[in-house]
C-alpha cells in the first residue's frame, strides 16, 4: 500500500477521532470506517476529492485498509489510545478507539495547518449532522448512501467512488439537491446542501429494510 495513503488517512483519522471527541463519543473501527467514508462522501461540496484509493464493499459497509492501517500506526506512535479492548467468542476483537493526549495536542496543531485544517472542516460539518440525527444511525445513514446502496448489490471488493456526478452516487445527488435549491429560488450554500444531503439520508435510511442486521 502506498505510505502516502496511509499517511492521508492518519490525517483524516486525527480528525474523526478528534471531532467525535469533542461530542464525547469514541469510535470502534467499524464506526471509524464509516465517519470517513461520509467524510470522504461530500468532500466535493468542499471542492476538494478524497484519496485516489479510498473504500470498497465489505461485509460490515465501506471500508478503506489505509484507515485501518492508519489508526494502528497512530496507536504505535502513542497518538490513539485503544480503550474498552473486548473480544467475541468467534475470535473478533472489538476496541473503541480515542485520542491520547499527545493525539490531542496533535489535532490542535492540525487545526491551524492551512493543509489540514479543511479536513478537520470537514469532520466537524458531518460530526454536527451525525449528532444531530443520532450517532447509534451512523451505521443507517452510511447503508443509505446512494453510492454504497447501488453497490453492495454487487457483493464485496466493490470501489466506491462517492464524487462521480454522472452515476448513482453523492455527487450526482449533490448535483440534483443543488440544482432544485436554486429553482426554488434557495441559495445553495453548503450548509443548506449538506443539511438537505443528510435529511436525505435520514429519510431513506427510516423506511423498512433498508439496513441489514447485526452491521454496526
Amino acid at each position: 500500500m502506498d505510505t502516502s495513503t496511509v499517511t492521508l488517512r492518519m490525517r483524516d483519522v486525527t480528525a474523526a477521532l478528534g471531532v467525535a471527541a469533542e461530542y464525547n463519543k469514541p469510535l470502534n473501527r467499524i464506526r471509524l470506517q464509516k465517519f470517513v467514508y461520509l467524510m470522504d462522501a461530500v468532500t466535493v461540496v468542499f471542492r476538494a476529492l478524497p484519496p485516489s484509493e479510498g473504500h470498497y464493499t465489505f461485509k460490515h459497509g465501506p471500508f478503506d485498509p489505509a484507515v485501518q492501517n492508519a489508526v494502528d500506526s497512530l496507536a504505535f506512535r502513542g497518538l490513539v489510545s485503544i480503550i474498552a479492548l473486548q473480544k467475541t467468542e468467534e475470535g473478533t476483537v472489538f476496541a473503541d478507539y480515542t485520542l491520547s493526549e499527545a493525539g490531542h495536542h496533535f489535532f490542535r496543531k492540525m487545526t491551524d495547518s492551512d493543509a489540514t485544517a479543511s479536513r478537520i472542516t470537514v469532520a466537524r460539518e458531518v460530526a454536527e449532522r451525525v449528532n444531530r440525527l443520532g450517532w447509534s444511525r451512523l451505521r443507517e445513514l452510511v447503508y443509505a448512501e446512494p453510492t454504497f446502496l447501488k453497490a453492495r448489490a454487487g457483493g464485496f471488493g466493490r470501489r466506491l467512488v462517492t464524487y462521480k456526478g454522472r452515476e448513482v452516487s453523492t455527487g450526482r445527488l449533490l448535483q440534483i439537491i443543488t440544482r432544485a435549491l436554486s429553482t426554488q429560488g434557495i441559495q445553495p450554500s453548503r450548509d443548506i446542501v449538506l443539511d438537505a444531503y443528510f435529511e436525505y439520508l435520514d429519510e431513506y435510511a427510516r423506511r423498512p429494510h433498508q439496513t441489514p442486521e447485526g452491521q454496526e
